[in-house]
């Protein structure tokens, strides 16, 4: 039996901040499941941010993931998938 995951992540980076974010995701025993995974980042004027993802999940996994960056001025975001 399968099941449905929805993991969210909220981020605000103040101003001048530098974050480095690692998401790592693995498989799970559980036949046909869903995960539907959401990060929400607000990057400051200045901020800084380096986002890594790794998966390592079975093929039987569907896996939806949507980022949204509002980046202020003068602010940075480098994505690794």
């Amino acid at each position: 039996e399968g099941c449905f995951v929805s993991p969210r992540i909220n981020l605000v980076l103040k101003e001048g901040v530098e974050l480095q974010l690692v998401e790592r995701f693995e498989g799970v025993s559980l036949l046909n499941s869903v995960m539907n995974h959401i990060v929400t980042i607000v990057l400051s004027p200045l901020a800084r941010m380096k986002h890594y993802m790794f998966q390592n999940q079975l093929l039987s996994i569907k896996h939806f993931s949507s980022t949204f960056v509002h980046a202020e001025k003068d602010s940075s975001y480098t994505h690794y998938a």
